[in-house]
């Protein structure tokens, strides 16, 4: 089978990170997040004011809209402030500076062998996969591995292989 190895880089794996949050977290769990928020403020507004209908609704209108700005304002606090520096921590921490994964594909799957990581994964042990212009992603369920590939350190025929290997196993694209 085929083999080949990708440079460890920081602005990939900080991609990575970003990509990871975007796609699983921000798509369905932000969505359920803003409409409990939603649901909260207008139960807690609901006969706190005091006058006319048109004050109340307007009161409790504005509440929301503050509640809603300080929701954007923390995740945007936390996507572009706290997980860069989450990010860099995690690369120092695990002395990804420099160094490189091997890949050697198999049939039902692939091996990573890295100074940090030594894995072998079947392709049915996915969670999901996505990619986007500079990387492709992949979710083990296992632990909290991500598997990323730079699209400027692969050719297009690797990149095929695993996306066939995750449709031959109906790894759920997102």
């Amino acid at each position: 089978m085929s083999a080949f190895t990708t440079e460890y880089r920081y602005p990939d794996y900080l991609h990575a990170n970003r990509l990871y949050l975007l796609r699983q977290w921000l798509t369905l769990r932000s969505a359920l997040f803003l409409l409990a928020l939603f649901v909260t403020v207008s139960a807690l507004n609901v006969g706190a004011y005091a006058g006319s209908l048109l004050s109340r609704i307007g009161a409790s209108a504005l509440h929301s809209l503050a509640y809603f700005v300080g929701a954007g304002v923390l995740l945007a606090i936390g996507f572009f402030y706290s997980l860069p520096r989450t990010a860099l921590t995690h690369w120092q921490k695990n002395d990804l500076a420099g160094n490189a994964a091997s890949y050697r594909m198999q049939g039902d799957g692939f091996t990573v062998a890295s100074p940090s990581v030594d894995l072998s994964l079947n392709w049915k042990d996915f969670r999901w996969w996505t990619e986007d212009d500079r990387l492709l992603l992949a979710k083990p369920e296992a632990g909290c591995t991500m598997i990323w590939l730079p699209k400027d350190q692969v050719g297009n025929d690797i990149l095929d292989s695993f996306r066939e290997g995750f449709g031959r196993c109906q790894v759920k694209r997102i």
